[in-house]
């Protein structure tokens, strides 16, 4: 609307008119003609217009105008509407004592875009040459209407995204107990100090997954204080094959390291083992290991024990990676109301889902460079906190068509089911578990994202909700870069048409 006002100004000063108003037509309702009332732009006038968003008379001056072409009244009392009104008597004339005007159709017959009117307190008309002069104006103003028509049209729907995001804030704030790390230390603790109690077993671990394919393994020291160090690797022994299986497993007489039994040990005098796989719902998030010097040390109702106490402790671990996630959620969200650059924002936002989804350990997603038509692809996996976005050259996998053109959400509990999901993935592990969402905004489609799993996963609905949020947040951070790109790209189009008037005035002088 400002780059109209100044539009208004432009004609107001090029053909020394006291005032000048450009009226929008509304193109959802033709063919009535009804003004956009936001839009309306002025120069020059004394007070502000009041104008209700009706149909103009079939009969009145707007009618006649849009049939015409333009409508030529240089004195005001001495003319009469279609309808034999004296147009003196009309309220906008008289508060702002118009004794001439032109008014001038935008667009054609079929398709007006609007009015402009020029109005001057004097008996006034045109010469052949302003008319002429007029009609070049016109051409460039007629490029304004159904720029800055878009133009609001988007910074409403930026504004529409913005709140969704911020309402995201007040839902999570809202229903969201946020753990510290803190809190989790002393519940992880307290899980290793009743494993010891309970069993006698000498030596209790917990080992957790952590972001980016991390594992971290805690024990108590002797004076009952909690340490940690990252566990380098859980592959090929027991820890692994409870978390994978997600179900208790057992060594007993295992003999000494050379026998191959327990060829992952942490002490050399174990004989026992029993890894117990911290759970809910068959979703594991940690481990919780006991090695004892005795050949049987683990009875069949201490291992029920513990199978009670991991699920305590898994309970809060789950609602401390689903208060995480949610929180980096908040954060996203809160950076896209300013973001507008959609590399910049999609790399965060996939570098936080990865800190934020301890179990996930690849991120892909697929989206069209709406600039350049060209497809990009982005990318995150474990042991690598530097995300990566870049153009991709081969041929788009057939997964990827049907996640996004087919509006297709895809949950795959076994890879080896589904070999085509691995396709889509940059990852060098060989990930067993993936759920693909396509990315959309309402109707609009614009690419899809992809989780990966090293280990066979099971979703429950609260995750795969999760998962969908971030998958929502990458959809409006496309969508708003590409509505800022196009507003701003619009709104260049009309600073080159409020730049053409002293070019004209320049030709009228010579």
């Amino acid at each position: 609307k400002g780059l109209l006002n100044e539009i208004a100004y432009s004609a107001r000063e090029l053909f020394g008119a006291d005032s000048a108003i450009i009226y929008p037509l509304r193109p959802d309702a033709l063919p009535e003609l009804v003004y956009e009332v936001d839009l309306i732009a002025a120069s020059g006038l004394r007070y502000q217009i009041d104008t209700a968003s009706r149909p103009r008379s079939p009969r009145g001056v707007a009618a006649q105008v849009v049939r015409m072409g333009y409508q030529i009244v240089p004195d005001v009392e001495k003319s009469v509407s279609d309808y034999g009104r004296t147009l003196s008597l009309k309220a906008v004339i008289v508060r702002e004592k118009i004794r001439s005007f032109i008014g001038i159709r935008l667009g054609t017959e079929l398709e007006p875009l609007g009015i402009l009117y020029l109005n001057w307190q004097t008996y006034h008309t045109l010469t052949p040459d302003e008319l002429t002069l007029l009609e070049i104006f016109l051409k460039y103003a007629a490029v304004a209407l159904p720029s800055a028509r878009r133009y609001q049209q988007l910074q409403d729907d930026l504004l529409l995204r913005q709140l969704e995001l911020k309402g995201l804030d007040q839902a999570f704030y809202g229903n969201v107990h946020l753990r510290t790390e803190k809190e989790i230390d002393e519940a992880i603790s307290l899980t290793l100090r009743t494993a010891r109690e309970y069993t006698d077993a000498p030596y209790q671990y917990l080992i957790r997954n952590e972001a980016f394919s991390a594992w971290r393994c805690y024990e108590l020291t002797d004076e009952g204080d909690l340490q940690s160090e990252v566990q380098v690797d859980i592959t090929g022994g027991i820890i692994e094959e409870a978390f994978t299986l997600s179900r208790p497993v057992l060594l007993d007489h295992v003999g000494q390291r050379g026998t191959g039994r327990l060829p992952q040990r942490y002490n050399e005098a174990a004989r026992s083992a029993l890894a117990v796989p911290v759970r809910v719902t068959g979703h594991c998030f940690a481990v919780l290991y006991l090695e004892s010097r005795e050949p049987d040390g683990f009875t069949a109702d201490q291992q029920v024990f513990l199978e009670r106490i991991a699920t305590h402790l898994a309970l809060t671990l789950e609602q401390s990676e689903r208060a995480r996630a949610l929180d980096e959620l908040l954060a996203v969200s809160q950076q896209l109301t300013q973001e507008v650059d959609l590399e910049s924002a999609l790399l965060n936002l996939i570098k936080q889902a990865m800190g934020a989804l301890a179990t996930v350990d690849a991120i892909t997603f697929y989206y069209e460079d709406r600039r350049s038509g060209r497809l990009m692809f982005g990318n995150v996996s474990g042991g690598q906190e530097q995300a990566s976005i870049g153009e991709y050259f081969d041929e788009k996998p057939a997964i990827v068509n049907q996640v996004w053109k087919a509006n297709l959400e895809v949950v795959a509990q076994n890879l080896d089911e589904m070999p085509e999901l691995k396709q889509v993935f940059f990852s060098v592990r060989d990930l067993k578990s993936a759920v693909a969402f396509p990315l959309r905004v309402g109707e609009e489609r614009m690419g899809c994202m992809f989780f990966g799993y090293s280990f066979h996963h099971r979703f429950g609905k609260a995750e795969l909700n999760i998962l969908h949020l971030f998958a929502q947040l990458a959809s409006l951070a496309i969508l708003r870069a590409s509505l800022h790109d196009e507003a701003e790209q619009r709104r260049q189009h009309l600073e080159v048409v409020g730049r053409i008037t002293p070019v004209i005035s320049g030709s009228l002088g010579q």
